[in-house]
């Protein structure tokens, strides 16, 4: 066999030659056959080794001076074959999972590198009121790749209702930034909206009844 991938057939291409493959083994085998010339030249080889232990005279083996394989010897190849494939596929499942690992590593250091380039080491605060003496809260904007973050430090609002995050540009459309549930005690939450940093001009909290809650707007520059 040509490659180091083509190994990983070695298993599977005598168990197909003595016509013990099951699936889906065999059908993965198959599919690569259909692209790989090397082993399609090493199965036929094993098949006809195979064909040629059938026609074997086993009285006249026995009158040689060669030793008799044991009559185990078959069970002992085929589970030899067996442990081979297993391995193959514990290997195919570590690689995938190594795969996975590496990809999610890099997600996290690509939004690590977002937060910490374009979020600014500070960003912009600002100072929102409510009509209700009892809620206080401010924000903090942040520049980001795809719009603005909004670090919201609010306490007061009710225990367990529903809230919405909103920023507004120049064109008084409001763009969402999130839900959250609130409490009475202090929070710190973060979220984002897809209006760039500066065009935000507003940031305002409404409740389920779509009355707004919390008002603020940016200083100009």
């Amino acid at each position: 066999m040509a490659t180091e991938a083509c190994r990983e057939w070695r298993g599977d291409l005598g168990v197909e030659a003595l016509g013990r493959l099951e699936e889906p083994e065999r059908t993965a085998l198959l599919a690569h056959l259909d692209g790989c010339a090397d082993c399609r030249s090493a199965l036929a080889e094993l098949t006809a080794v195979s064909a040629a232990l059938d026609l074997a005279d086993a009285e006249r083996v026995g009158e040689t001076d060669l030793p008799i394989p044991s009559g185990d010897l078959g069970d002992r190849i085929l589970g030899r074959l067996q442990w081979e494939r297993t391995a193959k596929r514990r290997r195919r499942a570590r690689n995938a999972v190594a795969s996975l690992v590496g990809v999610a590593a890099a997600v996290v250091v690509a939004v690590m590198l977002v937060a910490g380039t374009h979020g600014g080491a500070h960003g912009t605060a600002v100072a929102l009121e409510s009509p209700d003496h009892r809620v206080h809260a401010s924000a903090v904007l942040f520049k980001q790749v795809a719009g603005t973050r909004v670090r919201l430090d609010v306490a007061g609002l009710d225990d367990g209702e529903w809230y919405w995050l909103w920023v507004t540009g120049a064109d008084g459309k409001r763009v969402a930034a999130g839900t959250f549930t609130a409490s009475s005690r202090h929070e710190n939450l973060t979220m984002s909206a897809a209006l760039p940093f500066d065009r935000t001009k507003r940031v305002w909290v409404t409740d389920a009844k779509n009355q707004v809650v919390l008002d603020g707007y940016v200083a100009s520059s």
